[in-house]
């Protein structure tokens, strides 16, 4: 059976391990990835979970493109920014191990 002493010392630890677990999560969400949409059409950002957060267009170079390849563009630089961003989320593990 562990003693008193053991089990403060495993609590002390879960703690510190949530609020680890805590910090790192809200740094992620903060965390801020930012893409370019091809063509030049605008830029993308995501959050450190690879969540859309933000999305600017360039209206005057719209016009020099269609619906189709705007999307295309579009999800193309999804992709990439959430490639990135999960590259954050490894580094925001190991750094907390």
């Amino acid at each position: 059976m562990a003693s008193m002493h053991e089990i403060e010392n495993l609590l002390a630890e879960i703690q510190q391990r949530t609020a680890a677990v805590q910090a790192a999560s809200r740094r992620l969400v903060a965390e801020t990835v930012v893409e370019t949409i091809g063509g030049d059409l605008g830029e993308l950002a995501v959050n450190g979970y690879g969540e859309l957060v933000d999305i600017s267009l360039e209206h005057d170079k719209l016009r020099y493109t269609t619906e189709k390849a705007l999307g295309n563009q579009v999800v193309e630089a999804l992709a990439r920014a959430e490639r990135r961003a999960a590259a954050v989320r490894q580094q925001a593990l190991k750094a907390r191990r």
